[in-house]
């Protein structure tokens, strides 16, 4: 059975890979976009879509709401990135994507 052990030159030479990476200044990754969002961006764009706000303090709570802070990064990148039909487009899509996870039966 595998353990961390057998598994632990995959920890030590991804740690390797970003030392390097971090060393030459100029290695920059293909194709990602860097999404910063200020936390009272978050706080607006979750009135704005009913989602809850999520504490911009204390590391547990902003573990226990990632999935909302998920979602905001998302909504902020589709509102700085795309045009503005394809935003409303998503925006619609992610309004109708909540109604469906809202409506859905509760497991007991």
């Amino acid at each position: 059975m595998e353990g961390f052990q057998d598994r632990a030159h995959i920890l030590r030479d991804g740690l390797t890979f970003l030392d390097i990476i971090a060393a030459d200044n100029e290695a920059q990754p293909l194709e990602l976009t860097l999404q910063a969002v200020t936390e009272p961006r978050m706080r607006g764009l979750a009135a704005a879509f009913g989602l809850p706000d999520p504490p911009a303090t204390g590391l547990i709570d902003k573990a226990r709401f990632a999935d909302v802070r998920a979602q905001l990064v998302w909504l902020a990148y589709v509102a700085t990135n795309l045009k503005e039909s394809e935003a409303q487009n998503l925006f619609a899509a992610f309004q109708a994507w909540k109604i469906i996870e809202k409506a859905r039966p509760l497991r007991f």
